[in-house]
């Protein structure tokens, strides 16, 4: 994965993103305001935080994409994840 991905929510109080970290890990990002701060690493199908494929950056792009439109983007998130055995840990 070379490249950044956001989706701010609806009413732009919430924001959701994937990035890289230094260590070349896939991380998820929540901000929800001053207080609300999350990141998560990846962990798809076991193999770990390092190793996406294309198709699971893709699950992973499109399940940040749908939970920043729902009314409850963390509830929304968690569920997106399990659909497509996305499994997220405390960075």
């Amino acid at each position: 994965m070379t490249i950044q991905t956001s989706f701010h929510a609806l009413k732009g109080q919430e924001f959701l993103g994937m990035r890289l970290s230094r260590r070349g890990e896939v991380e998820v990002v929540y901000d929800g305001g001053a207080r609300d701060r999350r990141v998560w690493r990846v962990i798809a199908d076991g193999q770990g935080a390092a190793s996406l494929s294309s198709r699971e950056e893709q699950a992973l792009s499109d399940s940040l994409r749908i939970a920043a439109q729902a009314p409850r983007v963390l509830t929304a998130l968690y569920d997106e994840m399990k659909k497509r055995a996305l499994q997220l840990e405390i960075a």
